[in-house]
């Protein structure tokens, strides 16, 4: 077969793949779900490109989650797309332009309590792969987490899970970032004060308090860099403990950024996820 029948043949292969292997999969509250690609990101709307090749809008308020699409059968150097590691206790959102000459920044996800690594990727991965972060989620039981040892080897799993991905995929030495939410936002801070070396940058959503420790490691605050989005209708976690945990911070020497939201409760919008994202994606 001459070269150029070739190339005719493979860009007939290429042009046969399905749209949906690309497609984002929308999951509305209704329970609807609608496959497309995202072409517009906004504030507090989405538009999407469906399969038919017609456009339509979304209000973020409608969408329970956005599912991104695996890229198992594509011909990438790289496995990309959202990989279920949950034997391995996590799951991965490996973004799709990942390559030995761009390496990745890794982005610890942490989730609430008694939400799944599964439910709680969700929230992030959209945003991560948009900025170039590698999202590792952990499932954690946090009724386990008593005693600084369960933290310990909380932390320990986490640089077992990440040394295994660094020999897989291109990463920058030492660039982890984490953040977390309610629960995994209190870990977040625990594991950034516990470790104060070890993360780039600690985020956190509808979980500024100190809890697992935190507390007693407030002197290694000094220099750490925090972003904290907060609701100010929150009833799980007080905004007055909002600010005390912030005022404690400062007080001991963090440098915090934070965003109260005059309508949130504890649960957030899309919207707080994409702000601490981008806000991470600076210290990278």
């Amino acid at each position: 077969m001459g070269k150029k029948n070739l190339i005719i043949l493979l860009l007939g292969v290429i042009l046969s793949i399905p749209f949906s292997l690309f497609a984002e999969t929308i999951v509305l509250k209704s329970g609807k779900q609608v496959e497309g690609k995202i072409i517009e990101d906004a504030e507090s709307y989405i538009k999407i490109e469906t399969v038919d090749g017609n456009s339509v809008y979304y209000n973020k308020n409608t969408i329970e989650a956005i599912k991104l699409p695996q890229s198992d059968s594509l011909p990438l150097p790289f496995k990309t797309g959202l990989i279920d590691c949950l034997g391995k206790g996590y799951m991965l959102f490996i973004p799709k332009d990942i390559s030995s000459a761009s390496p990745s920044t890794f982005l610890i996800c942490l989730p609430g309590w008694s939400i799944s690594a599964k439910q709680d990727i969700n929230n992030w991965a959209f945003y991560a792969a948009k900025n170039g972060f590698i999202a590792v989620d952990l499932d954690i039981n946090y009724d386990l987490i008593r005693l600084n040892s369960d933290v310990d080897r909380l932390y320990l799993k986490i640089s077992n899970i990440l040394t295994s991905l660094a020999e897989e995929y291109p990463v920058l030495n030492n660039k982890v970032c984490i953040a977390g939410t309610s629960a995994g936002g209190m870990m977040s801070i625990a594991l950034g004060l516990r470790y104060p070396n070890k993360f780039l940058a600690i985020g956190v959503v509808s979980g500024a308090k100190l809890s697992f420790g935190a507390e007693n490691n407030l002197k290694s605050a000094r220099g750490q860099w925090f972003y904290m989005a907060h609701g100010l209708k929150d009833k799980s976690i007080h905004i007055s403990e909002f600010y005390s945990t912030k005022d404690q911070l400062e007080k001991n020497g963090a440098i915090i950024e934070y965003k109260v939201i005059p309508e949130g409760e504890h649960t957030l919008s899309s919207g707080a996820y994409r702000e601490v994202i981008d806000w991470l994606s600076k210290t990278k």
